[in-house]
């Protein structure tokens, strides 16, 4: 009953907004940017926080091979994780949390969550390709109370807006090492009230390593109708087909032998996904607009495999066959108000959100013993579960500015339930939910000192429910603490920022506190056997400091009509992520078990110091773009094992640095030319150890390789 309660009395604030807003523009300080092509973003002013913003037209690097280090050169403390040569799923990490396929990140397409389900599984499988993309925005520090069950704030893909011409057509031709494809293909036009964008992107590749085969297929169509100045409608479709041969990961010893090498040849993922959508933006005026989304999420992952450790031979016994099928609906109302009490403005966002996500996950099914991708089933799958999860969520934001002060307060509260029931080798497992609610808050400050520069700071409580793969038992003797907390925490920013036309400096200094971490801990049963405990087994800390700058060099020297223009930036980042609090870490030799504290201990994945410069010089027609990545050690697991166990799934990762470069030819406004090289050095590296799909072993990153590419407009 209290979750209708909660909608009911999200309407009646709306409606009481609505009553107080009858004022005349002139009162407003700054209105809201509302793009009203097909992509229906509303652009809320975000001050008192961190906001990266990517234009992809700036990377002086061809995004069809989908780099994720060059897209995100100049953000900060961005740890981007490889796991093969396709770059189709994308790992990205921030502040010493965990890549896992970006699950602490809000992950979104034009303001679309597209994770696997955002509460019980957010594992984004599909990321739409670099290439389709306008820019890419990073919001971090606060944007937790807007976007949710997250810490580490939201990256949204913005797909390419639609030409204001009838028609036009666009086309980028990539040919890439290894017999590499990327075929981009856009077309789009507006007819007085109609606009129409489909976009259509076909990558594929043998890779670097061997048995690592791919091919892509994205698919993006968005039709709008503009019925007057007050309504918009738009109807969004996309759809994503992918396989992925997946070669495994290596030992030590081999990947600095020979880093193309695969030990497996029978291992196979296929990820498909459909995401439709219905938007309605309604402008009462240009201080109070209406939005409403409702989309759909349906995805569908299949892997068929040998996923025994990599120190293993596969003898060539029966694949093991996995299968999820996600089926998620949400739908979001946010409304934007401007209006004036006394001297203050007010940039008031008020959003409400139900979401209904349902995961059906069948696994450990006996496949073949081939070697191709298929999901023929010769036993049925041993484990089978029906995950559900629920949210209502209300939050409200409050930009209130005063002459040079800004303070946003910001305030979310949710209703969730997850709940998983079903077999376990055959034998039926009872039904486990939970219901909490949630309220969570913050408050930003932003201070201008002048037409250039601002200090900002904010801090925010933040949480994450526990995740299915916490209450899921791996096996019939293990088992799920009935006690298991969401995490819980905070976090902080302070910084400064200097804008100008020739140079720019952003410095960040953030705090994350990531309380109630879940673990595994060894137990004695009544019969004095250990076995497994899912429970929470401590803290985290996690400190750090950002330094973004930037500098067109050759106008600073005011030699830019002679030698054209040197752009020089650099993004630095240093991290400090330690647990505290904790004892719960534990192992077991025979009958006897022991437990050790883990306080103090680095977190695993999360490298001390992340630099990248990027250097872009253009003359004339002449683009020519240099990106270097450094990337420093890390640890792979919370007991900071330094020497690499037999199967390479534990171990420090060396540090280590990339090259590349690229040239782009302008020949007129609608053609050009360019070509590059990623890792010119050749370097031998891996980002991530893996203990399960797409491993289990150390997974080598992408060798030297090339591109050359014919882009027409």
């Amino acid at each position: 009953m209290h979750k209708y309660a909660l909608f009911i009395s999200a309407i009646h604030l709306t409606t009481s907004l609505f009553a107080q807003t009858k004022l005349s523009e002139n009162n407003i300080l700054k209105e809201v940017k509302i793009e009203t092509d097909q992509r229906f973003i509303i652009d809320s002013v975000k001050q008192g926080q961190k906001l990266d913003i990517i234009r992809l037209k700036n990377i002086p690097f061809n995004v069809g091979t989908n780099n994720m280090r060059q897209v995100f050169a100049k953000v900060a403390e961005m740890h981007i994780v490889e796991s093969d040569g396709s770059n189709i799923q994308m790992s990205l990490a921030s502040r010493g949390l965990s890549f896992n396929r970006s699950w602490e990140f809000n992950m979104q397409q034009n303001g679309l969550e597209i994770a696997a389900d955002p509460i019980g599984y957010p594992e984004a499988y599909f990321t739409p390709p670099a290439e389709a993309l306008e820019k890419v925005t990073v919001s971090r520090g606060s944007d937790g109370i807007q976007y949710g069950t997250q810490f580490g704030g939201a990256i949204n893909f913005i797909t390419e807006r639609a030409t204001l011409k009838k028609f036009e057509f666009k086309n980028n031709s990539t040919l890439m090492s290894f017999n590499g494809i990327s075929q981009y293909n856009k077309i789009s036009g507006t007819l007085d009230k109609f606009t129409y964008n489909i976009i259509h992107q076909f990558r594929k590749s043998e890779t670097f390593r061997d048995n690592n085969a791919y091919h892509n297929n994205y698919t993006y169509a968005n039709f709008q109708y503009k019925f007057n100045e007050h309504l918009t409608t738009s109807i969004e479709l996309t759809h994503n087909d992918f396989l992925c041969q997946q070669p495994g990961g290596l030992t030590d010893s081999l990947l600095y032998v020979d880093p193309s090498a695969s030990l497996r040849n029978r291992n196979w993922m296929n990820i498909k996904w459909f995401l439709p959508s219905l938007n309605i933006l309604y402008s009462i005026n240009s201080n109070n607009q209406i939005q409403f989304k409702y989309y759909n999420s349906i995805g569908q992952r299949n892997s068929i495999g040998f996923l025994k450790a990599i120190n293993l031979k596969d003898d060539n016994s029966n694949r093991q066959i996995d299968i999820d099928n996600y089926t998620n609906y949400t739908a979001e109302l946010m409304m934007i108000n401007q209006f004036k009490t006394a001297a203050f403005n007010h940039h008031l966002q008020t959003k409400l959100k139900m979401y209904n996500g349902n995961t059906l996950r069948l696994a450990n099914g006996k496949g073949d013993k081939l070697e191709t991708f298929n999901l023929n089933l010769l036993e049925d799958f041993s484990r089978k579960y029906d995950l559900h999860a629920q949210q209502y969520a209300l939050s409200i934001q409050d930009e209130i500015q005063f002459k040079k002060i800004t303070i946003k307060p910001s305030v979310r509260l949710d209703y969730i339930n997850s709940s998983i029931e079903g077999t376990n080798v055959g034998k039926a497992q009872a039904k486990i939910g939970k219901d909490r609610i949630l309220v969570n808050g913050g408050i930003n400050f932003d201070y201008k000192i002048d037409a250039h520069q601002h200090i900002y700071s904010n801090i925010s409580s933040n949480y994450r429910p526990v995740l299915f793969s916490d209450i899921i038992p791996p096996s019939t003797t293990d088992s799920i603490d009935p006690n298991l907390k969401d995490i819980k925490g905070f976090t902080s920013e302070l910084g400064y920022q200097y804008n100008h036309q020739l140079f720019n400096i952003e410095c960040t200094i953030f705090a994350i506190d990531y309380a109630n971490r879940s673990g595994n801990m060894l137990i004695l049963n009544n019969l004095n056997q250990s076995r497994v405990l899912r429970t929470n087994i401590g803290n985290s800390l996690h400190l750090g400091l950002e330094l973004v700058t930037e500098i067109k060099l050759f106008s600073a020297l005011k030699i830019q009509d002679k030698l054209g223009e040197l752009k020089i930036s650099n993004s630095f980042a240093y991290t400090n992520a330690s647990y505290y609090n904790t004892s719960a870490y534990s192992t077991s030799n025979n009958k006897d078990i022991t437990t050790t504290d883990l306080s103090g201990n680095k977190v695993e994945n999360a490298p001390n110091i992340i630099n990248r410069v990027q250097l872009n010089y253009s003359y004339k027609k002449i683009e020519i773009g240099f990106n270097h990545n450094f990337v420093g050690e890390t640890f792979t697991d919370a007991a900071n094992t330094a020497v690499s166990n037999a199967s390479s799934q534990i171990g420090l990762l060396p540090s280590y640095q990339i090259i590349d470069l690229a040239l782009k030819l302008h020949i007129n406004k609608s053609i050009s030319f360019n070509g590059g090289c990623n890792n010119l050095l050749n370097e031998f590296y891996a980002t991530r150890r893996a203990g399960g799909y797409p491993g289990p072993g150390i997974m080598p990153g992408e060798t030297r390789n090339f591109y050359f590419g014919i882009s027409f407009l």
